[in-house]
């Protein structure tokens, strides 16, 4: 065993435990030649988004999905009973109303496949948690129960709902809900469920693990409990472990915190990607507010572009974690007043002294249209523009391909904000939209030339002046100038007699000398 892996695993667990650990490494790991990692653009979907897996593996036989995505990220499809999959009964079970492995199969022959590793909590339906309430030994540990002596006074958390919930006999910790037990690492036979997890993932096909809220996995008194140094160092365990299992696993950390908290997961815990969370948010804000004074700062600043997966929205919504950190405090403020304003939803986190703003619950499509009324398409398209000129890998949201709105009718039952961007098709129907959407050929073009002139890309340069964008691509042979027009005004391009209309963009290529 390497000693730096040795070391994070004394970090957190007992000495006697080494040689179980060194059993499990050598037991689960996967004879596999080495792979780079070769992703570029991932499609986001729900396993039911086209009522199950079977739909799933059809609409990606479609031959522009083809083209333009090599991996596709399923959202939690194993047995669950709350949070959209998220609050999991089982690792390994796929919920019968969704299908099973054959399909998963199927879909991994032309696709790397991607899935949530859930490992900050389990729901209480799981088989882990119903022994540990019974007191099966090896179990007794699993889960965080209530400590007098520990300080709960700083934790911070995505939710309102009570930080513990009561179980016959037990008050265990729920960061994220009722539904949803904290799962104690610190107990080592937890972590060597996660080992066994690794296989399992491996030997199935999975090729990339999304590690969801890993941001709260460890828990300490008088902390906020996120983002530790202990976290970014388990994290880093996990993550050599799992590339001891298999080299080909492609891990990527999910921290929905600002820039520095999220970058520390690629410089402390050496995961493979992040993802950018202040972009769409400040994207979509700076193209509102038509300045993109902000953007280019946090550009200028952006750490770890070529470990980023860039994306416009998501399952969850459009975080504010980012920008508060970027926008003065009276722009913030202004932004969120005027969401307020077009009846936007919002979900509330709590710090246990108050409700802050956390996401924004709506489609991308409804959201531009919200905003302004008058010229949402063309917004629509600029945002795939910006994102397509991004160095690192590019992620689309499946709702996102077709221009979907609000599922209104669902929310009305459900109450639940997340639900208006959930919608869910039948596969006849969402391959006709996507048959007959203008929206998603105009996408497909956007991001399809990209493909093409991108190859070469050594360096990106952002310029904003005169109301125009100017991304620079400077490649070893050519350079690509990415120029939008941000107003709602017909602008000329400088030393061209190129006009754009409102929000309109245009690609011009130079040879260099």
């Amino acid at each position: 065993m390497k000693s730096d892996l040795k070391k994070l695993f004394l970090e957190f667990y007992e000495k006697e435990d080494l040689k179980k650990f060194e059993h499990h490494l050598l037991k689960y790991r996967i004879k596999t030649n080495y792979i780079p990692n070769n992703f570029e653009n991932v499609l986001l979907t729900y396993p039911n988004s086209f009522e199950n897996l079977q739909g799933l593996s059809k609409v990606v036989k479609n031959k522009k999905i083809k083209e333009l995505f090599d991996t596709i990220h399923i959202l939690p499809m194993f047995l669950s009973n709350s949070d959209g999959g998220f609050a999991a009964s089982s690792y390994t079970k796929i919920d019968t109303q969704f299908g099973e492995w054959s399909s998963i199969h199927t879909i991994k022959k032309n696709y790397r496949i991607m899935i949530d590793g859930i490992f900050n909590h389990t729901s209480n339906e799981h088989p882990w948690f119903k022994k540990f309430l019974d007191n099966k030994k090896n179990y007794k540990n699993y889960y965080i129960t209530y400590n007098s002596h520990f300080d709960y006074s700083l934790v911070v958390r995505p939710r309102t709902t009570p930080l513990f919930s009561s179980y016959t006999n037990k008050k265990v910790l729920t960061t994220f809900s009722e539904k949803q037990i904290d799962l104690n690492v610190g107990e080592v036979h937890v972590f060597f469920e996660f080992l066994k997890l690794f296989h399992i993932y491996s030997k199935k096909g999975i090729s990339t693990l999304r590690l969801d809220a890993i941001a709260y996995i460890i828990k300490k008194s008088h902390s906020t409990c996120a983002n530790l140094e202990e976290t970014y160092n388990y994290t880093q365990l996990l993550i050599k472990s799992a590339k001891e299992i298999n080299p080909n696993l492609t891990i990527v950390c999910e921290a929905n915190f600002p820039d520095k908290e999220n970058v520390s997961y690629v410089t402390k815990s050496k995961t493979d990607l992040i993802y950018q969370f202040s972009f769409p948010l400040l994207l979509i804000y700076s193209i509102h507010n038509q300045n993109f004074s902000y953007f280019l700062s946090w550009f200028k600043n952006l750490q770890e572009p070529k470990k980023s997966i860039f994306f416009l929205s998501n399952h969850d919504g459009f975080a504010f974690s980012g920008i508060k950190n970027l926008l003065q405090k009276s722009d913030l403020e202004k932004f969120l007043k005027t969401i307020k304003k077009n009846s936007i939803n919002i979900n509330y986190r709590s710090n246990n002294l108050e409700k802050i703003p956390y996401e924004i619950n709506t489609t991308l499509f409804s959201f531009m249209k919200q905003l302004d009324p008058n010229y949402y398409l063309e917004k629509y398209y600029l945002l795939f523009n910006i994102l397509s000129m991004m160095e690192g890998k590019k992620l689309l949201y499946y709702l996102d391909l077709i221009g979907e709105e609000n599922d209104v009718k669902t929310f009305t039952k459900t109450k639940e904000n997340r639900d208006l961007h959930r919608k869910k098709y039948s596969l006849t129907s969402f391959q006709r939209k996507l048959d007959s959407s203008e929206i998603f050929k105009k996408i497909f073009n956007i991001l399809n030339n990209m493909k093409k002139i991108n190859l070469d890309t050594v360096k990106t340069k952002i310029a904003f002046e005169n109301d125009l964008l100017i991304i620079t691509k400077i490649g070893k042979k050519k350079t690509t100038l990415n120029i939008s027009n941000i107003s709602n005004k017909e602008v000329q391009i400088p030393k061209t007699r190129i006009t754009l209309k409102p929000y309109e963009f245009v690609l011009l290529n130079e040879i260099n000398s």
